[in-house]
């Protein structure tokens, strides 16, 4: 539940339909959590999306105490916001419970069509909107999203850069099975048709409720897309590119991608091929480790394969760890 008394309003309503005059509404939802310049660097960029669209834009401070991403939008929204803004607060602590006050929030307050999910630590090409409603129109898709680029803070591109050159590969252009990770262009008609909660709570401070979302939606017969006109720059603090950061991740990712699949049984998967990956992937990084250990940047990409491998092991037989209980950037 949310306070009314700590809700930020700015902008006036959009009309319930803008279909008819050839222009798709659109409502942007952000969740935060203690990065108020990442936030303000966010809503600064959405006025100059590009296209046919009508915008309202809602966030959730997931910080009941600081509350800085409702002190964000409280000046943005004094400021004469160009878009509809509505900030509230999501009090109980998590990634998926910020997620679920948002959609409940955009369903219940936005006429919009579709809902779009943004990160506070990320902003959009202009042109990232246009892109996703372009391959929604061209496959009939219910969702799309794109490639996620990455700007390390200083620039550095050292060997722990080449973690999140991994994560820069485009999938090809077209549908696919369904989405991998949060920031996406979902139709209003997937969340009316999936059960809340849509998010699942468990997995709010572990990460993943995105995936798990995805995977549900896909098992519901909702259709995906993806193409990698769609940008957006994700911004990576230095506290992200230590050795142990990275290590840490590499492994959080695995159990929690392993943990997904193993309740969600996706077509395609299975436990015993999910070994028989783990077991490739441990030796690989094995030999690799040995062999490369000359090059820190092959060095460090066979320890991150390792320790990823071991995260889905480990994922075969539990449940993720709470690994974004502290947030990196501001």
């Amino acid at each position: 539940m949310t306070d009314a008394s700590e809700t930020v309003r700015a902008g006036a309503p959009r009309p319930a339909k803008a279909a008819a005059a050839g222009v798709v509404s659109v409502c942007i939802c952000i969740p935060t959590f203690r990065r108020p310049r990442g936030l303000a660097r966010l809503l600064a960029a959405l006025p100059r999306l590009e296209g046919r669209f009508v915008l309202d834009v809602v966030v959730a401070d997931n910080d009941p105490e600081g509350r800085e991403g409702l002190a964000v939008a409280r000046e943005f929204a004094e400021a004469g916001y160009a878009l509809p803004l509505t900030a509230v607060p999501a009090p109980e602590r998590g990634i998926a419970q910020a997620r679920n006050v948002l959609i409940a929030t955009a369903l219940a307050k936005s006429p919009a069509d579709y809902i779009a999910m943004l990160d506070d630590d990320c902003r959009p090409d202009p042109g990232w909107l246009a892109a996703l409603m372009e391959i929604i129109a061209e496959t009939g898709a219910d969702m799309a999203n794109g490639r996620v680029a990455h700007a390390i803070e200083g620039g550095a591109e050292d060997a722990a850069g080449t973690f999140w050159e991994r994560l820069r590969r485009p999938r090809p252009r077209g549908p696919v099975g369904h989405l991998l990770g949060g920031i996406a262009l979902v139709s209003r008609s997937v969340f009316e048709r999936i059960e809340p909660p849509w998010f699942e709570p468990q997995y709010g401070l572990s990460g993943g409720e995105d995936e798990d979302f995805f995977l549900r939606a896909a098992a519901e017969g909702c259709t995906a897309a993806y193409t990698p006109d769609a940008v957006v720059t994700e911004f990576v603090p230095a506290s992200r590119m230590t050795p142990r950061y990275l290590a840490k991740r590499a492994f959080a990712q695995g159990m929690t991608y392993t943990y997904i699949r193993r309740r969600r049984r996706p077509s395609g998967w299975s436990a015993g091929g999910e070994a028989v990956r783990i077991a490739a992937s441990l030796g690989l990084g094995a030999v690799g480790y040995v062999l490369l250990f000359w090059s820190l940047r092959h060095r460090r990409r066979a320890a991150w394969r390792i320790a990823r491998a071991a995260g889905k092991a480990c994922g075969m037989a539990g449940r993720p760890a709470d690994f974004y209980r502290l947030t990196q950037g501001r």
